[in-house]
């Protein structure tokens, strides 16, 4: 009964057949992304500029990078200023719980308000920023939807907060197959017939006319890659569960003398979410003499040197189909990385996966030693980006579940 009232408070009346539906889009924001636009981040960026059914309308907690993107491509977005939306440290004592806690509701209050005074018919989220914006936009008799984009394995804070997206979403998008299939085996109030695989998308027209106008040759002068050198491309935040440490030590220094005749060198290429872990991998390049078969550039605005300047992506977490190899495709960059990655990665086509992280180190070297190699799986990887990943199937089938649950 309390929850019916508070949803007759908040709610107002619907657009009508004639108007466009408004879809809001929550996006969380932490410190450590102020400068930065991670993969989640620029999925959403991308499905959310091509709705030309409905009316988009963006929610931050923060006014930063990200915020001045939007601005630039022209899309709406307000800011619910809030720095401390996060569940980090909340184990340690019972203030910072608590204090989290009542945050996470004001935080909701003003989502339910925002919904109502906007006009919003539907609500969506990441998985990880359900609780903070969810049960308001219920409240407000908004329809939620929530996207999956994290294996429950790879970020252990998840763990614990996993399952709860699951019990108040109408409806759930996983972004791969492997992810899907997580989320139903272990979510609440039977979630499979409310999940869909969804894949991010990737604006293949857009990537091959940014391509045909670039000179790889200027490209790689520019960014100080070497005549003859093989660049291999670790693109990802550098934080714990990117494995960039793992791969330092089980894959580049076993093997830093045959990677050194290959001529490759390993591009750590992302800003740091995570300094002690960063430092980390600091001391271990010096330790291990890896300075010549690595390079830090730190985050990078613009990829789009990179993306042409590359011979090859390495990508060591068990991620699944994560935006930097669906990027890597559409470019024509073969691929090594996990199993887990099997949907964006076809073994033996556009790249190669292996079960263990150690076990790329294989792969890398054969791919770093035979060019041609290299190009054909490039090509297969254009065809598979545009027949599995391209932005347009993306964006449909999110349109679908729009309609579905606004009932037109």
């Amino acid at each position: 009964m309390r929850s019916a009232r508070l949803s007759r408070v908040f709610s107002r009346p619907g657009k009508s057949d004639g108007q466009k539906a408004k879809i809001a889009f929550f996006i969380l924001r932490s410190k450590e992304e102020a400068t930065q636009l991670t993969g989640g981040t620029l999925s959403n960026l991308a499905l959310l500029t091509n709705l030309p059914d409905h009316e988009v309308l963006v929610v931050l907690n923060a006014h930063d990078i990200l915020a001045e993107e939007l601005s630039r491509r022209g899309v709406r977005f307000v800011v619910l200023e809030e720095s401390e939306l996060s569940w980090r440290h909340v184990r340690r004592d019972l203030r910072t719980m608590v204090t989290r806690g009542a945050k996470a509701l004001w935080f909701n209050a003003r989502i339910g308000a925002l919904c109502a005074r906007e006009g919003v018919s539907v609500l969506q989220c990441d998985e990880m920023a359900t609780l903070f914006v969810g049960p308001g936009a219920k409240l407000a008799g908004r329809k939620l939807v929530v996207a999956y984009r994290n294996h429950p394995g790879i970020v252990p804070v998840m763990r614990a907060l996993y399952k709860v997206p699951t019990l108040i979403a109408d409806r759930i998008v996983a972004t791969s197959e492997l992810l899907r299939e997580a989320v139903v085996s272990q979510g609440w109030r039977h979630p499979g017939d409310r999940t869909s695989r969804i894949y991010n998308g990737i604006d293949v027209e857009r990537v091959k006319a940014s391509m045909a106008g670039r000179d790889r040759a200027a490209d790689r002068a520019s960014l100080g890659i070497a005549e003859g050198e093989v660049a291999i491309g670790v693109i990802g935040s550098i934080v714990g569960f990117k494995l960039q440490v793992e791969l330092l030590e089980q894959v580049i220094a076993p093997h830093a003398e045959e990677l050194r005749a290959a001529k490759a060198r390993f591009h750590f290429l992302g800003g740091v979410k995570n300094q002690e872990y960063a430092d980390r991998c600091a001391q271990l390049v010096r330790d291990l003499g890896l300075s010549d078969v690595t390079a830090w550039p730190g985050y990078i605005a613009d990829m789009a040197p990179w993306y042409s300047a590359l011979d090859l992506v390495a990508f060591p977490a068990p991620e699944g189909t994560a935006r930097t190899l669906l990027e890597a495709a559409a470019h024509g960059i073969p691929s090594v990385a996990r199993q887990t990655s099997k949907e964006a990665v076809l073994d033996g086509e556009n790249g190669f996966t292996c079960a263990e992280l150690v076990d790329l180190a294989g792969p890398i070297l054969r791919l770093a030693n035979d060019a041609g190699l290299r190009a054909r799986m490039g090509e297969r990887g254009r065809a598979l980006a545009a027949s599995r990943f391209d932005i347009h199937r993306n964006r449909e089938a999110y349109s679908a579940i729009y309609e579905a649950l606004i009932g037109r």
